[in-house]
């Protein structure tokens, strides 16, 4: 399949789209009306539009009347989802409107991300799509226009039958059982046959490769979450299927991608691949449309990140009203705020092959959380975050003994049910958590020497952004790291 992007993702933007601002501006307040966005997100639909319009004709004559690249940059509430939900639903219909055969690809480093864009389309009652990809990895809702990759080891029947052994809710319960009946009725056949023809197809990176999508095109492109993507891992999605006009959605004010070089994670511009295919483009020249209204935390909580990391240029899409206190202080006393720093004076930290975890901390997180969950918050709006892989083992130690194991879940790197609201606490190290958000979030910073995990930016920035309406801050004030991070600081003030 040739590649007729490559020309132009790194050469950055090839002619002046000025001249195009009418149009964006048009389909943009027609957008906004339609899909219920906000200015940043209808401008960026629109200028995403353009580019699918424009793709097809442009590869055919020798210049390009537009860039065939379009980014948004995404921040943490920022509706991404809903952004991408919108360009596709209209992407979909302008194609079929110009009864163009062009389909659409939605990829993701994650099965979450890929998912989560899924159930998007279905809540706009959007269901031209078929999911690809391993059985156990995809979202129960979404089985019903899935196409589950062989396992050779096991039949889909057997492990639809398993899984509905291990379900825990009525819910799952439902969902597995009519896909075990639709598989059994046939329905793999029918969706394998359909896969050519359905409009949108979602799969990760990792499976792009896979032979179910053996010569198919897809004309557009759309990566989420690229940030954390590598650029090989991100190329296959682009190179294997004709792409023509690619679509990228991430936040490079986020983690990188995930490498295992230890220099990568404490400085990962050491490593080449951990830039990943977002921040490239961008600094090819390639202009990313910003999503400056965030919509997850509390007003106060929304200040820091947004001074530290962002420049000051997000705006608060919720009010205080909107994310109301959840407890009290004591049975009678005044709200909880939304920020709270408790000064642990963790003085016993402990290394542990390369990690290190404080154990009086570690209770005192686990003590908070079960408490939190005490007064009524539901212990799915509940998490635990560290930055370190030793104290979140040593914190779930501590919430199984004081609650029970079954109330707690470990989240582990490229967790593809760490999404799930399945009515535990989760605990987690920050680098797990990015892409999650709860409603109160425990944070122990167990750390004395000011290490690297204290100062990336990145990181602080993913774990200040992940409480809707409660962060506890555990750590020793006294700190070296505390120090030298300004947003650190701000959180003490």
């Amino acid at each position: 399949m040739s590649f007729h992007l490559l020309p132009h993702l790194l050469a950055g933007p090839i002619v002046d789209e000025t001249a195009s601002h009418g149009i964006v501006g048009t389909d943009a307040a027609a957008l906004k009306i339609r899909h219920g966005l906000n200015d940043d997100q209808a401008d960026a639909v629109a200028r995403a539009l353009i580019a699918v319009d424009e793709a097809g004709k442009a590869f055919a004559t020798p210049s390009l009347t537009v860039s065939p690249v379009r980014l948004i940059h995404g921040p943490f509430g920022s509706g991404k989802t809903s952004t991408l939900a919108a360009f596709i639903v209209s992407a979909a219909e302008r194609l079929g409107e110009s009864k163009s055969n062009a389909r659409i690809l939605v990829s993701a480093h994650t099965n979450v991300a890929v998912d989560r864009v899924l159930n998007a389309l279905k809540l706009r009652g959007f269901t031209d799509f078929i999911r690809v990809g391993a059985l156990r990895r995809i979202d129960h809702s979404i089985l019903p226009h899935s196409l589950h990759l062989a396992d050779r080891k096991r039949s889909g029947d057997a492990d639809l039958m398993e899984m509905l052994k291990e379900a825990k809710t009525e819910a799952e319960r439902r969902l597995l059982a009519a896909e075990l009946a639709a598989t059994k009725a046939g329905a793999a056949d029918k969706r394998a046959r359909a896969l050519s023809k359905v409009r949108v197809v979602g799969t990760t990176t990792a499976s792009c490769g896979n032979a179910a999508l053996e010569g198919m095109t897809f004309d557009v492109v759309v990566l989420d979450e690229c940030s954390q993507m590598t650029e090989p891992s991100s190329m296959l999605a682009m190179s294997r299927f004709g792409c023509r006009a690619l679509v990228a959605v991430g936040d490079p004010k986020q983690l990188p991608p995930v490498l295992d070089s230890k220099d990568s994670v404490d400085d990962g511009s050491l490593n080449p691949l951990a830039k990943g295919i977002f921040v490239r483009l961008r600094d090819a020249g390639h202009s990313a449309t910003l999503l400056r209204t965030q919509y997850r935390l509390h007003p106060t909580l929304s200040q820091t990140p947004n001074n530290c990391f962002y420049d000051g240029k997000l705006m608060d899409g919720c009010t205080p009203a909107d994310r109301r206190a959840l407890v009290t202080v004591g049975y009678d006393g005044p709200p909880l705020s939304p920020l709270v720093w408790i000064d642990s004076g963790s003085r016993d930290v402990t290394q542990e092959r390369g990690s290190k975890y404080s154990p009086g901390e570690a209770r005192f997180a686990a003590l908070i959380a079960a408490r939190i969950v005490e007064l009524g918050v539901p212990a799915g709006e509940v998490g635990v975050i560290t930055l370190y892989k030793a104290q979140e083992r040593a914190i779930v130690n501590n919430l199984a003994g004081i609650m029970s194991r079954e109330a707690v879940r470990e989240v582990i790197e490229d967790d593809d049910r760490a999404g799930e609201d399945d009515g535990v606490i989760k605990v987690s190290t920050v680098d797990a958590f990015q892409g999650q958000e709860k409603d109160v979030v425990v944070l122990s910073l167990c750390g004395v020497n000011g290490g690297s995990v204290f100062v990336t930016p990145e990181r602080v920035n993913v774990a200040l952004t992940r409480a809707r309406r409660h962060l506890i801050v555990l750590g020793d004030s006294k700190a070296p790291g505390v120090s030298k991070h300004p947003a650190w600081g701000s959180c003490l003030k």
